[in-house]
């Protein structure tokens, strides 16, 4: 029977490419989006292997749905992919409340009940878990006026080191991967770059591919990859490496 793998925000970018990444690695796939027939049509040409559904992330019944319609369709969950999320850019002083505690709830309470449902059920059934949350560069370096965005990013690395602690004895593995600026195809902003504003993204000079994430994302869910507990592997050129000074 093959493996199980739920990854949330799969319509399109980043979550697509890790779903099908893990569709050719032979993993049975459970997609969601917040939005109608988004996940359904984004997974439909895996006719069989795969099931898209309607879930916001943040919603406790929607994230144990995921974990339910995993275990009703393919019998087991063996990986969980955290990617759903939110981004928008606000200057700190004009930032609301509301923004705020919206952000943080999609992206930081979402991967948190994704998680802990998957992971029951990953217990349930013992299976060799993995879950993979999917941070950002900006969790560890900030970006301006994301200031949300970016705490939201740096929890989620936190959130992971803890989960490897409290899930390991449950041979349940938590990794984080780390994304810089990745093309997409939805940012203009990206298009309208000049060579020397390429050159700042990171030493290689170029923004990443979606499917650069998911290919480490698929080594991390790799059954041998289990020593990898509460890693965060960056998947950014180099922006993380580089020293803001000149010279340093």
């Amino acid at each position: 029977m093959a493996p199980t793998a739920i990854v949330t925000g799969v319509s399109r970018g980043i979550g697509k490419a890790i779903a099908d990444r893990l569709l050719e690695d032979g993993y049975s796939v459970v997609g969601c989006s917040r939005k109608p027939g988004e996940a359904e049509a984004a997974l439909e040409h895996a006719g069989d292997a795969a099931v898209g559904i309607e879930a916001d992330v943040s919603r406790p019944g929607d994230a144990a749905l995921l974990a339910e319609t995993a275990i009703e369709r393919f019998g087991s969950v063996e990986v969980l992919v955290n990617n759903a999320g939110v981004y928008e850019e606000v200057d700190f002083l004009e930032m609301t409340a509301e923004q705020w505690e919206r952000l943080m709830t999609v992206n930081v309470t979402g991967a948190f009940l994704c998680a802990q449902a998957a992971a029951k059920a990953m217990i349930q059934s013992e299976s060799e878990g993995r879950i993979v949350n999917i941070a950002s560069s900006t969790g560890l370096l900030a970006e301006p006026s994301c200031a949300h965005y970016n705490a939201s990013k740096a929890a989620i690395i936190s959130l992971t080191k803890s989960m490897a602690v409290d899930l390991a004895p449950h041979g349940v593995v938590s990794t984080c991967v780390a994304p810089g600026w990745i093309d997409t195809g939805i940012d203009p902003a990206l298009a309208d770059f000049s060579d020397e504003e390429m050159s700042r993204l990171n030493p290689l000079g170029m923004a990443g591919r979606p499917e650069d994430v998911a290919h480490a994302v698929a080594s991390l869910c790799d059954p041998r990859a289990g020593f990898a507990n509460g890693a965060v592997l960056s998947i950014d050129g180099g922006q993380t490496a580089v020293s803001p000074v000149p010279g340093g």
